[in-house]
């Protein structure tokens, strides 16, 4: 960093004896003023690995206040470097090479001197720009910046913060990542022996193989005394577990590189964790896998892009006022970074069971061209199930809020899209909106279950004949029951999806196969659906059931404990998906519903006889079938 001759920058800071005119100090009461500030600097290097050969181009530029009217300062830069260009207030200044040095771990780092005259107003800023080749030093490509100049000065002003964004452009494959690690290093001053201390909370993003880590350093009463050092190198992707390779989840999160997958095992992990780079977080189930707040904070803290967590218990976030808004069982939220706002977007929170926290889920202030997706989780008994603040273009599909103070938040929220989500017994509210527009309560053919939803179908295709009202929004086309969405992964790598909206409860699905022909109309090999449903005989049960023509492809014939119903393909098929409904007489206990290629009545009693055998054996051969998770 820049040294002046009354004051240092922050980064990089001169030798006393290299100082050509006296300092001069004003005292006041008898408190010292400094004659020189910098509260900022901001630096920025881009490494391109290209062909055997790594070269970073660095970019620093230092904010300065001044009562000095001619300053002069000095520089550090690395040995070899070139394109050094100083510039201030956008305009190229001179600069010498001075005999002085300043040593580092890496080597010692050359002095470059210039005198400059402050403006009237004593604000400046001066950029200084440089590029040289990194060393390759036991396999990681290592990059220094010489922060510590600090430590020479003692009258200036120690109050400085340093922003350190190291932008990455390494070709690798899908099957690698980066290993970044960041350091502060400091020579002791007895041993001269070197000092390192590992920096952990950096925010490290990547796009298209281009990785990008930011750091953050300040200074309050101390001078800046450490260098910053880089260190990166490829790897392979990798999973880390918890609580075999380390016992708490935050310790495998700091591990973890970009990419890699931080798998937890079954058990309760007492803590509050912070992602800040993209990767996995799975639990090995929802039931199993717990993540317990404590009452304290929010429980997960998501400040990167491109996270995937799935699999948990996410529950007892701390109640305490955090700002205007309370913790949360999981926050995903806008960074500030060099004055900047840092989305976190990209994000996918799925498969989740998020329980007994004050707000379920919070996402704040995401990019709408890059949305955050939130699917499939249980968000019960919270006060507020999920708050959408300063928001746009989210996706949220698929989630059940349930008995929650209220269920869904939106303020100050725009363009969301909410659909396949069931609010059930929501005490307060199932949604409440403000200062917002534009959100979207459907898929332009299905839109949620509401369960304050009094209306009829009478066209009996599981979709009310009248909008449900949420202030001043709509969904247009409001469930008749609930939604439910499962999908399965067969042994050759095929994915079915089976979408069920139903007043029925569903135990399980499958996609089975029929393991020997019982006639012409249906071979060995042949697929079909199995339902399981149950909830009593009160009133008419109803299915409306979508899935692929690559599951079956045909016309339809639905069976319920063996006796068939009439089914009807309603218009929102096409080419490559079929929606199915039909209505059936509810009865005590557990009842089967099978849907099959359609087939001759004369076949009928053939499949009656082979049903209940046919359910032993797939039950048996599980390799023969495959049941939808």
């Amino acid at each position: 960093m820049i040294k002046l001759v009354v004051i240092l920058l922050i980064a990089v800071a001169v030798p006393l004896d290299l100082i050509d005119f006296p300092v001069k100090i004003v005292y006041a009461n008898p408190i010292p003023v400094p004659s020189i500030m910098m509260p900022y600097e901001y630096i920025t290097a881009d490494v391109i690995v290209r062909n055997g050969t790594t070269l970073v181009k660095v970019e620093g530029t230092y904010i300065f206040v001044s009562f000095f009217r001619n300053v002069s300062m000095s520089y550090p830069i690395p040995p070899n470097s070139t394109q050094v260009v100083v510039k201030m207030d956008g305009d190229e200044i001179s600069y010498s090479y001075s005999s002085k040095i300043y040593p580092t771990i890496l080597g010692d780092f050359q002095f470059i001197n210039w005198t400059l005259a402050v403006p009237d107003s004593g604000g400046f800023a001066i950029e200084v720009d440089y590029e040289h080749l990194l060393p390759e030093i036991e396999g990681n490509y290592t990059f220094l910046y010489a922060m510590g100049t600090g430590k020479y000065w003692e009258l200036y002003d120690k109050s400085t913060t340093a922003y350190v964004t190291v932008n990455i452009d390494m070709e690798i494959s899908n099957e690698e990542t980066l290993d970044m690690k960041t350091y502060l290093i400091k020579q002791d001053s007895e041993s001269t022996e070197w000092i390192w201390k590992l920096v952990e909370e950096n925010l490290i993003s990547e796009k298209n193989g281009l990785f990008t880590i930011s750091s953050r350093f300040t200074s309050s009463f101390e001078p800046m005394a450490e260098d910053y050092l880089l260190t990166f190198r490829k790897a392979q992707i990798r999973t880390v577990n918890v609580p075999t390779d380390y016992q708490m989840i935050q310790a495998a999160l700091e591990a973890a590189n970009p990419r890699d997958t931080v798998l937890v095992h079954e058990g309760v992990y007492s803590e509050q964790i912070i992602i800040r780079k993209p990767l996995k977080l799975v639990g090995c189930d929802p039931t199993e896998a717990i993540i317990d707040g404590n009452g304290s904070r929010n429980v997960i803290l998501l400040a990167a892009s491109n996270v995937y967590i799935s699999g948990f218990t996410i529950r007892n976030s701390g109640f305490a006022p955090q700002g205007y808004f309370g913790y949360c069982g999981i926050k995903i939220s806008q960074v500030v970074f060099r004055s900047i706002d840092v989305y976190s977007c990209m994000n996918s929170i799925r498969n989740n069971m998020i329980v007994n926290n004050n707000y379920g889920i919070h996402i704040y202030s995401n990019d709408d061209k890059k949305p955050n997706f939130i699917s499939e989780n249980l968000i019960a008994n919270n006060t507020v199930g999920m708050l959408v603040n300063v928001c746009n273009g989210c996706m949220i599909a698929g989630n059940t809020f349930s008995n929650n103070e209220v269920g869904v938040e939106i303020s100050a929220s725009n363009r969301n899209i909410f659909y396949h989500n069931n609010f059930v017994n929501n005490t307060d509210k199932q949604v409440v909106i403000s200062n917002s527009f534009g959100n979207i309560w459907d898929n332009r053919a299905e839109g949620n279950f509401w369960s304050d939803y009094v209306d009829e179908d009478l066209n009996q295709d599981g979709i009310g004949d009248t909008a449900y009202i949420i202030d001043d929004d709509t969904d247009r086309y409001p469930l008749m029951g609930m939604f439910h969405n499962f999908t399965a992964k067969t042994e050759e790598g095929k994915t079915y999806s089976v979408e069920v909206i139903s007043n029925r409860t569903i135990s399980a699905i499958y996609i089975a196969i029929w393991l020997s022909s019982p006639s012409q109309s249906l071979k060995t090999g042949q697929d079909f659906i199995l339902i399981e449903v149950s909830g009593g005989k009160q009133s008419e049960g109803f299915c409306r059931i979508g899935f692929s023509r690559t599951i079956l492809d045909s016309t339809y014939a639905v069976f319920i404990d063996g006796i068939e119903v009439p089914a009807k393909e309603l218009s929102t098929s096409n080419n490559t998906d079929v929606c199915l409904y039909f209505a059936f007489q509810g009865l005590e206990g557990l009842q089967r519903i099978i849907i099959v290629p359609e087939f001759q009545s004369t076949v009928l009693l053939l499949f009656l006889a082979i049903f209940f055998t046919l359910i032993i054996l797939v039950t048996k051969k599980k390799s023969q079938y495959h049941r939808i998770l």
